[in-house]
């Protein structure tokens, strides 16, 4: 009881920030548009825009006996924040030099957690400090190609449109799937991507793209396309609009360093079985299909997203350990619900999980679900207040705790800026 009584106090306490939030059209910080001249490129006086988003969070998670998600217990009501800062620049007025500054301080809560699938999307462990988490430079080449490369970048960056229209609440309903074909780490990397040039931006059209980026490119010890690196190449087919798509991604895992310093090979956001991803020591290769769509009109029809992944490790090494992995996801979206500006959303997942392993063992694991219904008020152009319920069934069976189930409650209060 203490739980849902604590929920019920979290909504009330968000809700004092709403004639607060109102009139933050008052202040006008001219931040989204302000244009610094820092010198010459060519012909084009060079641009710089600052933009910002903070998130507010309150909630809490229930799971079966208060079982312990990272340093925070469950059924206790925590806050959290998240603080974003976008610096984009361009020299020639088509290129982009992106960074991302953030902060934030949730490492004491189960928002950070990625081992139960609790990690919310807007989520940060940087202890209040002030980190580069996103660096990258961008440019066209010629009409119909496109090439990124940078320090901190992640594969699905360096693509030509996103494999999925669903804004998530946690981070395993993300790119239609969090999981070992579009799941990555912030790491060096490049790529590029031809998209086939239309008469009009709604018009169906094809788009290729590939794309490498490495764990431990950053480490001299190992480098960068060596056998010691622990490296992802990433290839996308798409076909379609804005409005509806079809996609076929390829992923390989180079897993040479799996058992080094870097933490294995690439942490596969959600897995849900005893034996984590990163004891994995061969390396691996996967497909992603992925389908979204969108009514014409908002109404009662909701914007549809789906993702499967399938995942083939070429050489398990322990008895237990993953052959084959298997992912699907489902989100919702109804756009103008109730209200012009607002969304309502819910998402349904079957997290990666161990179909196959080796020496025939069972993943206890492969029947849980995740799931997600969240709402998001627009209270102004800059402020949005979203109460979300989130939950999980079988997610934490096969450990040492033997608990099954959890469900959570979170209302954020986002500021754009």
């Amino acid at each position: 009881m203490k739980f849902f009584q604590q929920l019920l106090i979290a909504p009330a306490a968000l809700g004092l920030l709403a004639p607060i939030a109102a009139t933050a059209n008052e202040v006008n910080l001219d931040v989204d548009s302000a244009d610094l001249t820092a010198g010459q490129f060519s012909d084009y006086e060079t641009s710089t825009k600052v933009t910002g988003k903070v998130t507010f969070n309150v909630g809490a998670l229930n799971t079966d006996d208060d079982i312990t998600v990272g340093t925070q217990m469950g059924d206790k009501l925590t806050s959290g924040y998240v603080s974003t800062f976008n610096v984009n620049t361009s020299f020639t007025g088509e290129d982009r030099l992106y960074a991302r500054i953030k902060t934030g301080n949730m490492a004491s809560t189960p928002w950070e957690n990625t081992a139960y699938g609790t990690h919310l999307q807007a989520a940060n462990n940087a202890g209040n400090a002030l980190q580069v988490d996103k660096l990258w430079y961008e440019f066209p080449v010629g009409d119909e190609f496109k090439v990124w490369f940078g320090p901190r970048i992640e594969g699905y960056y360096m693509l030509a449109s996103s494999p999925s229209i669903y804004k998530p609440v946690l981070k395993s309903h993300a790119l239609g799937g969090n999981g070992a074909v579009y799941g990555s780490s912030t790491s060096p990397g490049f790529g590029a991507a031809w998209i086939q040039q239309t008469d009009s931006p709604s018009d169906f059209r094809w788009a290729v793209s590939s794309n490498y980026h490495v764990r431990s490119g950053d480490n001299s010890t190992n480098g960068i396309l060596t056998d010691e690196t622990n490296g992802k190449w990433l290839s996308k087919v798409e076909y379609g609009s804005p409005r509806m798509q079809v996609s076929l991604a390829y992923a390989r895992h180079h897993c040479g360093n799996a058992t080094g310093a870097d933490g294995g090979c690439y942490d596969w956001a959600g897995y849900t079985s005893s034996d984590a991803a990163d004891q994995l020591t061969g390396n691996a290769a996967g497909i992603g299909l992925r389908a979204y769509w969108k009514p014409e009109e908002t109404g009662l029809m909701p914007s549809v997203q789906f993702g499967f992944d399938r995942m083939n490790i070429d050489d398990a090494g322990n008895a237990g350990d993953a052959e084959e992995t298997t992912l699907w996801m489902t989100g919702l979206t109804w756009k103008d619900a109730f209200q012009d500006g607002n969304r309502l959303a819910a998402a349904i997942a079957s997290p990666t999980t161990a179909s196959e392993r080796q020496g025939g063992a069972d993943d206890g694991s492969k029947s849980g679900l995740t799931w997600e219904i969240y709402y998001d008020y627009q209270i102004n152009d800059g402020v949005t207040l979203t109460p979300s319920i989130y939950g999980a069934t079988d997610r934490m069976d096969g450990n040492a705790n033997g608990h099954d189930d959890y469900i959570g409650a979170l209302v954020q209060t986002t500021f754009k800026f």
